[in-house]
């Protein structure tokens, strides 16, 4: 994936609801997105997770709010959107610096934020760091990641050799469409077919012979998107947005005891922070659209309080 890799122009199927493609200049180059409204109502930044994209997004936006403006935005190193140039590696820095950029250009001066998985994590570290730019905050299944800071030297030497090792490698495997969606499924047992098919059709580009190259840069495979134990403490005490928690039936508070991980950083304990079960694993967004968004519309419509919603 390089950085003249924009893609064609994309618009969803009715069925997944109209999107515009959007595309948004950055000092490291051009960003790719999909917008869903009118932009001069309220707007709601999407994120998606780690080694997603923003079609992630196309089965729950429509059931939203037709009030609010919605952008969805491939990530640094995702789908049709820019990579950092080589020699560079991923950070959370990276991602926080991205927001602030995106929101610069579209000159919201604050903004919902809506994010699943890694995406939410990021938001949470960009609410901390810019407190008077989010409104509010809805994660989808989202967790901190953290290491103890006496491990830093050690993953930061294992990460500069693993992408140094990546950049060696001087061309992109290629794969039939049955081959790189059993990968993906086999990789994330919460994707079923549809939702394969779905981060697939933005995640793909096609090349000879019908084969297909992912659409991501293979640094993001090693991105050390784990901060340290302090700073993940930092982040949450910083942390001042209303924030809405969904969680799925069989989703992350199973697999990696995330209500336990968010009591040891003081999240579950903050008076704004409130988590809600939908249907569903991991990609309910996906697989359960309906639920989660009748959740994340009570949220915009201002029916949800962190005043009268329980704890888990």
């Amino acid at each position: 994936m390089d950085s003249n890799q924009d893609g064609p122009s994309y618009i969803c199927t009715t069925k997944r609801g109209l999107s515009k493609e959007i595309k948004i200049p950055t000092n490291v180059g051009i960003l790719c997105g999909k917008a869903f409204g009118n932009p001069k109502d309220p707007p709601v930044l999407c994120l998606h997770g780690w080694q997603d994209n923003c079609n992630t997004f196309d089965k729950l936006i429509p059931f939203l709010p037709k009030n609010h403006y919605y952008v969805a935005i491939d990530m640094i190193g995702h789908g049709h959107s820019v990579s950092l140039p080589p020699g560079m590696m991923y950070y959370l820095q990276n991602y926080i610096a991205m927001i602030h950029g995106i929101a610069k250009y579209m000159g919201w001066k604050s903004f919902t934020a809506l994010g699943h998985s890694f995406g939410g994590c990021i938001l949470i570290c960009f609410a901390a760091v810019f407190p008077e730019m989010v409104e509010q905050l809805i994660l989808i299944e989202s967790r901190m990641f953290w290491y103890p800071l006496s491990q830093a030297v050690k993953l930061l030497r294992s990460g500069i050799e693993e992408v140094s090792q990546i950049e060696e490698k001087s061309s992109d495997r290629l794969y039939t469409y049955p081959e790189i969606k059993s990968r993906l499924q086999a990789s994330n047992k919460a994707i079923d077919n549809e939702a394969a098919d779905i981060l697939l059709e933005r995640g793909l580009s096609k090349e000879k012979d019908g084969k297909y190259k992912v659409r991501r840069d293979k640094r993001v495979a090693k991105l050390p998107h784990f901060i340290s134990e302090e700073m993940a403490l930092t982040c949450i005490k910083k942390l001042k947005a209303p924030t809405y928690h969904l969680l799925a039936v069989d989703g992350y508070k199973k697999v990696y005891k995330l209500l336990e991980n968010d009591k040891h950083l003081g999240l579950s304990d903050k008076p704004n922070h409130v988590y809600i079960e939908v249907k569903g694993n991991h990609f309910a967004h996906l697989s359960e659209p309906q639920g989660v968004a009748d959740i994340v519309t009570k949220v915009l419509n201002g029916g949800v309080t962190v005043k009268v919603a329980s704890k888990m």
